[in-house]
Parts: C-alpha cells; sequence; structure tokens
C-alpha cells in the first residue's frame, strides 16, 4: 500500500525517535549523530555549513540541537586541523580602569571579527605556562595588555615566533621583538606642559610619575623635551616627592602628596599626576587645606575617566584614545594570521587627546617663575 506523502513523513519521523532514545547528556557528535538519526559525517557537515546539503537535513540537525544543547568539542575540530578562531589575552591585572576598558574594547571587535577571545592574567612565575596554555588551544593569535616585566615579556614573544604565532603587544613600549600599538607618553606629556605654560605655569610638580616602567620614562622624556623647548631646565622647574611615601593606592598616594607639596611655601603652580586617581585624591588634598583650584594651583590627571567630571572643578586630563589604539591592535593581529612574522616588527603611536576642563587656569603672578 503507498502512503500519502504526509504520513510518509510522519511515519519517517516516529522511526527515527524510536531508533535513538535521547541520551541523559550528549557528550559526542557520535552520540549526536545517533541521536538525530544521520551519519556523523552528515551532522558534522551541517554543522560546518558546508554546500551541498538539502534544506530538510540542515533544518533536522538544527531542531536537534536546540532541543539537546548539544555543542561540539571545539577541540576535536582543531585536531582536524581547522581554524581555532581563537585569541589569547594577556593582561597585567583587571585592577586599573583603563586596562578593563582596553580589554574591553578588544573583545568586542574581535568578536565582530568571528573570534572568540581568552583572557589569562599575566602572573610573573608562570610565563612559560601561559604560552604553553594558550598554544595547546591553538589560538591564532596573542595580544598583551598592560605593562609588564621587560624580561619574562622577551621571553613570551620568543616562545610565539618560535612556533610562528601571530602577537601584539599594546601599551608595553620598548620590547624590540614585538608588534607595539602604544599611546604616545611623550606627546600627551609635551602637550600637557605646553598647556599649562601657556597658562603662565613655570614650576610643575610631578605625582606618582616614577619607576622603572618604559612608559614613566616616555613621560619624562616628554616633559623634558617640552621645557627645553620654552627655555627651561627640567631639574629648577620640576618637583617630585614619590620617594617619601609608599604607593599602595592611588587616591590616598595622591592626598598624601598634596599634604607634602601643601606644606611648602615654594610649592609648584601646576601639578601633573600618572593617573586620574592620583590627580583626584590630591584635589581634594588640596581643596581641605584652603587651597583653591585652579586659583591657587591647577592639576592634570590621566586617562580622562568619567570620574573626572564628577569633581568640582571638573578634572583636566589625557584621553588614551582607547577606541583607536583597539581599533588598531585588531587589524594588525588579524592581518598578521596566516602570514609569516615580520622581520622588523611594527611600532603604531597612538596620538592622544589633552581634556581641558576647569581644573587648571592661569598661574597667580606671585607663583609665577621665570
Amino acid at each position: 500500500m503507498r502512503l500519502a506523502p504526509a504520513a510518509a513523513a510522519q511515519l519517517k519521523r516516529r522511526s527515527v525517535s524510536r531508533a535513538a532514545p535521547r541520551p541523559a547528556v550528549i557528550r559526542s557528535t557520535a552520540e549526536f549523530a545517533r541521536y538525530v538519526g544521520l551519519s556523523r559525517s552528515a551532522v558534522s557537515r551541517v554543522m560546518n555549513e558546508q554546500p551541498g546539503l538539502r534544506q530538510a537535513t540542515i533544518d533536522r540537525v538544527r531542531r536537534a540541537i536546540a532541543e539537546t544543547g548539544f555543542t561540539p568539542n571545539a577541540h576535536a575540530v582543531h585536531l582536524r586541523g581547522k581554524p581555532s578562531k581563537m585569541i589569547g589575552l594577556c593582561v597585567e591585572n583587571l585592577l586599573t580602569p583603563s586596562g578593563v576598558a582596553k580589554l574591553s574594547e578588544l573583545q568586542e571587535l574581535l568578536a565582530a571579527r568571528g573570534f572568540t577571545v581568552l583572557i589569562e592574567v599575566d602572573r610573573a612565575d608562570g610565563s612559560r605556562k601561559l604560552i604553553e596554555h594558550f598554544l595547546s588551544l591553538r589560538v591564532q593569535g596573542v595580544v598583551f595588555v598592560g605593562h609588564f616585566n621587560p624580561e619574562l615579556l622577551g621571553e613570551r614573544i620568543a616562545g610565539l615566533r618560535r612556533h610562528g604565532v601571530p602577537h601584539l603587544v599594546v601599551d608595553h613600549s620598548g620590547c624590540a621583538n614585538a608588534p607595539t600599538v602604544t599611546l604616545d607618553r611623550g606627546a600627551a606629556m609635551e602637550e600637557v606642559v605646553a598647556h599649562l605654560h601657556g597658562d603662565g605655569h613655570r614650576r610643575f610638580g610631578l605625582m606618582g610619575i616614577s619607576g622603572a616602567f618604559q612608559t614613566v620614562a616616555d613621560r619624562l622624556d616628554g616633559v623634558r623635551a617640552a621645557l627645553r623647548k620654552r627655555g627651561l631646565a627640567f631639574d629648577r622647574c620640576v618637583v617630585a616627592l614619590d620617594h617619601l611615601h609608599v604607593r599602595t593606592d592611588h587616591f590616598e598616594f595622591g592626598r598624601l602628596l598634596a599634604r607634602e607639596f601643601a606644606s611648602r611655601r615654594d610649592r609648584p603652580t601646576a601639578f601633573i599626576a600618572v593617573n586620574d586617581e592620583t590627580a583626584i585624591g590630591a584635589l581634594l588634598e588640596f581643596q581641605s587645606r584652603g587651597l583653591r583650584v585652579p586659583g591657587d594651583l591647577s592639576i592634570v590627571g590621566f586617562n580622562n575617566q568619567t570620574i573626572c567630571q564628577m569633581t568640582t572643578p571638573a578634572l583636566t586630563s589625557v584621553d588614551q584614545q582607547i577606541e583607536r589604539t583597539a581599533r588598531m591592535a585588531t587589524d594588525l593581529l588579524i592581518g598578521a594570521i596566516d602570514r609569516p612574522l615580520p622581520r622588523l616588527p611594527a611600532m603604531r603611536l597612538i596620538a592622544p587627546q589633552l581634556v581641558v576642563r576647569g581644573s587648571t587656569g592661569p598661574a597667580q603672578r606671585r607663583r609665577a617663575r621665570g
């Protein structure tokens, strides 16, 4: 007896459901194929979106995925030689708002290009294991975000180069063998000093701009260059008191430094802080001691966070251009995938932007220095 098409289709669906009852948990493509009632190769072709399949087969597999929540084993896909579509992100820490913002921006841009991001926090004693972990997962690229121990970073870069894995450093300038995208901190400081000098300031207090990092050296070079252009000597115009206190919390560090500067009769008229937190801690401490900002002194922060607009007056700050940095880093990294590593890695400098607000203004005449 010949069945009507609708009846035949219904009978076929029933026979499939009887052939393979749904297991409690489907752990492999083979188990899923048995459940669907198709060959493993047919299921794999649907999941890999290969051409030449009937729409009915595609719909059947997709319905079963929705029913079971099955996800194929990514490691098995990699073993078959398919690209992992994964990028490893190694971050200095998750403590700084600017660092987290860069991480978030990179993740979004890479996701838009079809890549999954794996995040690892840097540990000084785990450089070799970190690279081995990324390599075992067949990542197609690695990005380092933040400021790292130069020796350990060089070790990691060398390991990636040996395996031909594209890599990129964001923010840590000075690593000779690594493609780098970083803010031009020297130019940022030149712009800050030019702005303050234009308001009549001739003595500058540095807050938190100290230590062995390359980014600190870049900033100090920028201050020196700006003063030199204006015929001023760094040693006569710049004062730093970082050595008097241990830096544990940026806000508190700013407060402590402001307390020291406020007690000095020859205090500078303008202050440049390592970040917005230090600047705001200093601003609040100066105000608590009866000093007017910007009437008695000016303060500049760094990073241009939202908190800059929550003080009175609002804080002048350097914007790191995080979106531009992340976009350039993404383009460089993806452009290097499946290509030979360059002998001479690229260095891309991002131009900063000084956002002027109410915390800076003209120096009082009695405090100006020639």
